[in-house]
């Protein structure tokens, strides 16, 4: 019975047309394990996807006898006929939700790469001064008040720089000479933004 048993309401399962064997006389039981033997060794599995193949003999007269033994009237070939439709119509719903959860997934992968691209910018941004320097490099640490920081100059001259940082009306903050040389953000940084000061 498969998966339809287990997602059917137990309330409804009693009532479901299913052959019971334990009615079977001692030769019945014999005929019937002899028909089934015969299936089993004989032929392959039915293919209900494909258009072509149809049961083989051997699986026609264990069906044909147990259709007999159950008083239901239906037909061999109706039979077939109704079982081939239920699995292409579960093999069509099989397919379309397979699309269905691979599309969802791409979709999902979407929306993952946008969002790496929008935070790959603030991720990668560059720091100052560790992006501008090496370990091995001298570095002196001068903190000004972001909101009073107006301009910063670095004026070299072969081996010498002079640093000027300067706050509102010129006034300066800051100011050394270094005999280190010292990298101003057109030498160090290739931005746009710097390439075009």
């Amino acid at each position: 019975m498969g998966a339809g048993a287990l997602e059917a309401p137990t309330t409804k399962l009693r009532r479901y047309p299913v052959f019971d064997p334990r009615t079977l006389t001692a030769s019945e039981k014999t005929k019937l394990i002899k028909l089934a033997q015969a299936v089993w060794e004989a032929e392959a599995p039915v293919n209900w996807e494909a258009d072509g193949p149809s049961p083989g003999p051997k699986l026609r007269a264990l069906d044909a006898w147990l259709l007999d033994r159950t008083k239901t009237g239906i037909e061999l070939d109706q039979l077939y006929t109704d079982l081939k439709a239920a699995c292409q119509s579960r093999i069509t719903v099989a397919k379309d939700t397979k699309n269905k959860k691979k599309h969802r997934t791409e979709s999902i992968t979407s929306v993952a790469d946008g969002i790496a691209a929008a935070i790959a910018p603030a991720l990668n941004i560059r720091q100052f001064p560790e992006s501008f320097c090496n370990g091995t490099e001298k570095t002196l640490a001068v903190h000004v008040d972001r909101s009073l920081l107006r301009l910063i100059r670095i004026e070299s001259l072969m081996n010498m720089a002079d640093v000027t940082i300067s706050g509102e009306g010129g006034r300066e903050l800051f100011k050394g000479h270094y005999p280190l040389p010292v990298r101003g953000p057109r030498e160090s940084c290739r931005c746009r933004c710097c390439r075009l000061r």
